[in-house]
């Protein structure tokens, strides 16, 4: 497995949007600040739908 044909989309550029994803692969790259995450990725993260998503993966630093 690896990264492939992959498509990266900035949270900033679609944060507003609703997104329907139907790859198999989803991953998220993201901070960790002293609090937890930026508001920004929470919010994005609590409205994603990935029912359709096989496998998920999160790099946070």
């Amino acid at each position: 497995m690896g990264l492939e044909k992959t498509e990266i989309i900035l949270i900033p550029k679609v944060f507003n949007e609703k997104l329907e994803l139907t790859a198999a692969r989803v991953g998220f790259v993201f901070p960790v600040y002293v609090m937890g995450l930026p508001r920004m990725v929470n919010e994005f993260l609590q409205n994603l739908d990935l029912r359709k998503v096989e496998y998920v993966f999160a790099i946070a630093k």
